[in-house]
């Protein structure tokens, strides 16, 4: 205790502090006669265990003025407090000033002290006089221990799910704000043996075990901890991984079928299923068809290490001539390997067609009314044509065909066919009609049994159609009288010429060999003829639609008759 001196003659009062808690050992105030006030260290308030980063107690004192009536009682203005680890406080860790209050507590900041060290502390104060207390003193050595830093709330609601057969993610509910991080354990099975697996940071809710094996039951548990130490665990939780699996499917462009030859710059691309977790190794082969999955040599393209899936080798294969081939992927993943096989059938070139000047020639419609056509046969692999198709139709869609003719024939690449076709009046199967307008088109196959499509007359299809004659051209005849003629005799010829369509005979053209008159141009002329023998008499007869014909016929000629003379009898 400590005595405050008046202006007045000294008197040294001692004055017992009664009894403070912590047993602090009483203090005595300097008295004058205006103040007469003690100041007694008390409690230190604190929690049993601290949740934030540093230990914030609360130091108490007690104040007691006088009350003897012997001076006025003063009060507090001021107070001070240090704060050491060493008792003398020769460098006090804390030390406030003089503090403008008249608060009885003081609470220690953050970051000052330690968790679970001991320390010591004095105060002192000022009253509203202006005197101050010398500092009390904490005489026992425990003069306070702060508390230690409390253990994190147990994490809850953790589960476990499979990603993959290499890989079981696992989650949880942090409830805790004052944790250094977590710790995770695990056991193979329900029977295991639980083992330290991992650590993660504070305010983690997630962790990926990528250490499980395929097709195994795993069970975890995690728990939080800090300097203050470990939590609870948290509940448990289990999944079990399946078999690791991988297939590949392999795919080709442009596909199967669709390209000649030579066929170049064929992709090849891979697509991977599996839930095996890490990079892909790709190897393309243009034409190996085992089943195997080794590596071997004559590779068309090979990636290894790499994440891409589907993954593509461009333009990797060419096929020089045409045939069945057989491209090849294997993938690798982990510890499997996968293989996939595309059949890519190169076709051989289609075979063409071309016309000539000659492709479409009108036949005599004086004798037998009929059309030739005819066409090249060519193919760029220089197969042989195996066979073709002949259509004709007044339609230019091929819609109702007048002529569909499939021929069984081998030409060589460079050769021609040819078909005729007959114009009847009232045609028949297999037939066209006169006064039609019609298109035609040939389909050819080569040896590979490969067709060249339709190919038109007359350029693209329907190409170009070409119209029959108006009607049937007319029938030429004639006759002549007497049968037997004599050189210089009259002859008379008849024209008995038919015409057809509603046409009527329009001029003729008669020529004599040795005639006389050798041509004449009326139907029926009247000749001699100059010599004897067989003679050729032609007959051209035109309609009145310009349709002509002729027809030639030999007349036998006698020698002239002998002359004669009346002679009067004698």
């Amino acid at each position: 205790m400590s005595s405050f001196f008046s202006k007045k003659p000294i008197i040294l009062i001692i004055i017992a502090c009664f009894v403070c808690v912590l047993a602090a050992v009483s203090v005595y105030a300097d008295l004058n006669e205006e103040s007469n006030i003690t100041v007694c260290a008390d409690s230190v308030t604190q929690p049993s265990c601290y949740s934030g980063s540093f230990p914030t107690p609360t130091l108490n004192w007690t104040i007691d003025s006088d009350t003897d009536g012997m001076w006025d009682a003063s009060s507090q203005e001021y107070y001070q407090v240090q704060i050491d680890n060493n008792k003398n406080f020769n460098s006090p860790l804390i030390d406030t000033g003089w503090v403008d209050s008249t608060d009885a507590s003081y609470t220690v900041g953050t970051s000052e002290l330690s968790f679970g060290d001991d320390y010591y502390w004095q105060v002192r104060i000022k009253d509203d006089y202006g005197s101050q207390t010398d500092w009390s003193y904490i005489g026992d050595p425990d003069a306070f221990t702060t508390a230690g830093y409390c253990p994190p709330a147990a994490p809850s609601d953790l589960s476990a799910t499979d990603i993959n057969c290499n890989q079981i993610d696992l989650s949880w509910t942090d409830n805790s704000d004052n944790e250094d991080g977590f710790e995770i354990q695990r056991k193979v099975g329900a029977g295991g043996s639980w083992t330290y697996l991992a650590s993660v940071a504070a305010d983690a809710i997630s962790y990926s075990d990528t250490t499980v094996s395929e097709d195994t039951t795993y069970y975890y548990r995690v728990y939080a901890y800090n300097d203050g130490g470990n939590s609870d665990y948290s509940n448990e939780a289990n999944d079990a991984t399946p078999q690791c699996t991988l297939s590949v499917a392999l795919s080709v462009d442009p596909s199967s079928g669709s390209g000649y030859a030579p066929l170049n710059d064929v992709d090849l691309t891979a697509t991977v299923t599996s839930n095996i977790p890490g990079t892909i190794n790709y190897t393309f082969y243009c034409n190996r068809s085992d089943s195997g999955t080794d590596i071997t040599s004559g590779w068309a393209a090979k990636y290894d290490g790499v994440t891409d899936n589907p993954k593509t080798a461009a333009d990797v294969c060419d096929y020089a001539t045409y045939g069945d081939y057989t491209a090849k992927v294997i993938a690798e993943r982990g510890s499997l390997a996968a293989e996939d096989r595309q059949t890519i059938t190169v076709l051989t070139n289609p075979p063409s067609v071309s016309f000539p000047l000659d492709a479409l020639v009108k036949g005599d419609y004086c004798s037998i009314p009929v059309h030739y056509f005819k066409w090249i046969y060519s193919d760029p692999d220089g197969d042989d044509q195996s066979k073709f198709q002949f259509q004709m139709d007044n339609n230019s869609d091929f819609s109702s065909l007048e002529i569909d003719r499939t021929v069984i024939s081998t030409v060589a690449d460079g050769e021609f066919n040819n078909q005729t076709v007959i114009v009847a009046v009232s045609p028949g199967p297999d037939q066209i009609g006169y006064s039609t307008a019609y298109y035609w088109r040939v389909k050819v196959w080569d040896s590979q049994d490969i067709d060249s499509g339709w190919i038109c007359y007359g350029g693209a299809c329907p190409g170009a159609a070409f119209t029959t004659e108006l009607h049937r051209y007319p029938t030429i005849d004639f006759s002549w009288s007497p049968q037997e003629p004599s050189q210089d005799e009259d002859i008379l010829f008849t024209d008995q010429s038919i015409i057809y369509g509603g046409a009527t005979k329009s001029t003729w053209s008669w020529t004599f060999e040795d005639g006389n008159p050798a041509s004449s141009s009326g139907q029926d002329p009247t000749i001699q003829f100059t010599s004897n023998g067989s003679k050729e008499v032609s007959l051209q007869v035109t309609d009145s639609d310009g349709l002509y014909c002729s027809v030639s016929k030999n007349v036998g000629i006698q020698a002239e008759l002998p002359g004669w003379q009346e002679i009067l009898p004698q």
